[in-house]
C-alpha cells in the first residue's frame, strides 16, 4: 500500500512495526509474520501494540481497514478486539485473548491530540462475546454500533474488515 496526502496512518507491517513512519509507543509479545499479501503481525493473548493517535486519526471522518486471520472459532463466547481507538487511558474492556485479560491488543492511544484526549471519542472493532462482529463509535454523547454475523468464519481464514465514518451536524443528513 502507498500513503497519499489523505492517509493519516498506514502500515503494511512488512518487517517493521511503524505506523506512517512513527514507532509504536508500546509493543510487547508482537511478532512479525506472513500477512495476507506481504508482511503481517502475529498477536496472541496479552500481546499489545500501541500507537499515538495524534496525526493518525481524525474523529470527524476517516476509515480503518485491516485483514485478520483469527485462530479462534467464531462461537467461543469470548470477546476479541481487533483494534481500539480512544483517549488515554483506554477503557479496559476486552482483549484479543480471553476477556479477563482486559486490554486491547492494537490501539491508537494514549492520545496526545488535545481534541481527542479531552473528548469521549472511542472506536472499537471486535468480535463480541455473543459471537458476532461489531464496530462501535462514540463521541460520548452519540453512539453508533454496526453488527455483522460471522457464523461462517473458520480458524485460519483471512477476512477483510473495514469501517468508515463521517460526522454530520445534528439536524442535517449526509446524502
Amino acid at each position: 500500500p502507498q500513503q497519499d496526502a489523505s492517509t493519516l496512518g498506514l502500515s503494511s507491517f512488512d518487517n517493521r512495526l511503524d505506523l506512517s513512519g512513527a514507532a509504536p509507543l508500546h509493543a510487547s509479545g508482537v511478532t512479525l509474520a506472513p500477512g495476507r499479501f506481504d508482511g503481517g503481525l502475529r498477536i496472541n493473548g496479552s500481546d499489545r501494540l500501541e500507537y499515538d493517535a495524534a496525526g493518525h486519526l481524525d474523529p470527524n471522518q476517516g476509515s480503518l481497514e485491516l485483514w485478520v486471520r483469527p485462530e479462534w472459532v467464531w462461537d467461543d463466547d469470548e470477546e476479541h478486539v481487533f483494534v481500539e481507538v480512544g483517549p488515554s487511558p483506554l477503557p479496559s474492556l476486552s482483549a484479543l485473548g480471553p476477556v479477563s485479560d482486559r486490554a486491547p491488543n492494537i490501539s491508537l492511544g494514549p492520545v496526545s491530540d488535545r481534541a481527542l484526549r479531552d473528548s469521549s471519542y472511542h472506536l472499537r472493532l471486535a468480535k463480541a462475546s455473543w459471537n458476532g462482529l461489531y464496530a462501535w463509535l462514540t463521541d460520548g454523547t452519540h453512539d453508533l454500533v454496526l453488527y455483522s454475523g460471522i457464523d461462517d468464519w473458520q480458524p485460519g481464514q483471512w477476512h477483510h474488515l473495514a469501517v468508515a465514518w463521517q460526522a454530520v451536524q445534528p439536524g442535517t443528513s449526509s446524502e
